[in-house]
């Protein structure tokens, strides 16, 4: 387009370059299909390829959790999982998933004192019913 006088440029700046991953995300569909292709074929390198994303990395974690017994045992279990992972002993994902086993016992701990309170608050505001 040709420049008028008294109007300013509309020139586009020039797009900018795809990154590497960007790239890749865009041939996402058609290198999967490629590499299921090659593994049908029984290449070595797209089978492992393969595999490796389909099935997931199993190992055996030898991790002593702390015993959890009641809500007061979360916070040392928590803080075993947390040294474990710093030093390596285990994976982010593995911590990841005791602190969920952790959270899990939590949730039945409060779950277990909200009905302890509701039954006594029930057992109060009966007593309280029959009294008047």
């Amino acid at each position: 387009m040709p420049f008028v006088k008294g109007q300013r440029p509309t020139a586009k700046s020039p797009p900018e370059p795809k990154s590497w991953a960007q790239h890749l995300a865009d041939s996402e569909d058609a290198i999967f299909r490629k590499v299921v292709q090659l593994a049908k074929k029984g290449e070595p390198g797209a089978l492992r390829l393969a595999m490796n994303q389909l099935t997931p990395r199993m190992r055996v974690v030898r991790f002593a959790l702390p015993e959890i017994n009641n809500v007061d045992d979360i916070v040392p279990a928590l803080s075993a999982i947390s040294r474990a992972a710093a030093n390596g002993q285990l994976s982010p994902d593995e911590a990841a998933s005791f602190a969920e086993l952790v959270a899990a016992y939590r949730s039945a701990f409060e779950l277990g004192d909200l009905a302890k309170r509701l039954a006594e608050l029930e057992e109060f505001v009966r007593n309280r019913l029959s009294n008047d």
